[in-house]
Parts: C-alpha cells; structure tokens; sequence
C-alpha cells in the first residue's frame, strides 16, 4: 500500500465512482434520497482532471482505496491557510485506518507548501466526520448555512494550527 500523487495515467473513471460511492454512503440519511440518487461520478472525475496536482491517492497495487484533494484556502476569510478539501474513502473499506493515512499526508504535503495552519468544512450532522477531525485536533471554527439542491445544511469548519 502506498500514498502518492494522481498522475495523468491514473483510472479518473475509477476515481470518480470511488469519489461517488463514498459521498453517497457518507452522507446517507443526512442529504435528500433524491439529491444522492442523481449524482454522478463526471462531477468528481472533471474536477480530479482539472487538478491532478491537487488530488493524492492511496492504492494497493491497482486497486485505488481513497483519495483526498488539498490545495490554497479558497475561502477568503482564511487567507494564508492551506484547506483540505476532500477525504473520501472506498466505503468497503471504512474503519481500516485508509482515511487516517490520507489526512496525514494531507497535513504532511500542506506544511511541505508553507503552511502552518489548515482547514476543512464537515456537515454538521456528519457525527462519525465530525469524531474523526477531533480525534487530529482540528476544531470547531464556526459554520454556515448552504443550499444542496433543495435543502438548507450547515456546515462546521474545522481548523488546526501545525
């Protein structure tokens, strides 16, 4: 098992759907039935595309485990700040440690780019994300309100000074 940057030869089909199983058992019961049924990998493989210098993937020979994407703080608020923004895990494999690994390296590869603080956003309702950030001293740095198709969620930022 190794922890390494998406190349352009990686499978970004087979990324993608690993990005929407994930997202779609994480947040089951949490986002509408309906917004979760509709979503398609294209969403995550264009953006993995855009940016593969952002993305870092965990992969056991050729079997992709998780992947997570970090990058400068897009919020305007954070200046300064690096900002993970997504950890998204192969949902059979969960608990085995596969997201613990990724958020290491991203806290690693962030401090390697000059950073020395980071931040992400959870939904709030996401009590197992929620647990997990806690459980690497990211804490709770205020919310806001967002439109996910047709419901209103909060999201929580968490931060953490390296």
């Amino acid at each position: 098992m190794k922890i390494r940057q998406l190349t352009g030869r990686d499978d970004f089909a087979a990324l993608g759907n690993l990005f929407l199983k994930s997202f779609k058992v994480a947040y089951s019961g949490m986002l509408s039935k309906t917004y979760l049924d509709n979503l398609t990998a294209d969403q995550w493989t264009k953006r993995l595309k855009s940016n593969p210098q952002e993305n870092w993937v965990l992969v056991d020979g050729d079997k992709y485990l998780g992947v997570s994407t970090i990058n400068a703080a897009r919020d305007q608020s954070m200046p300064g700040y690096g900002e993970i923004r997504a950890i998204y895990v192969d949902p059979t494999c969960f608990r085995q440690g596969y997201g613990s690994i990724l958020l290491a390296n991203d806290f690693k590869q962030l401090k390697q780019q000059g950073y020395t603080r980071v931040y992400l956003w959870a939904l709030a309702e996401n009590i197992r994300a929620k647990k997990f950030y806690e459980k690497y001293e990211l804490c709770e740095n205020g919310s806001k309100q967002v439109q996910i198709d047709d419901q209103t969620v909060r999201l929580i930022r968490f931060v953490k000074l390296m």
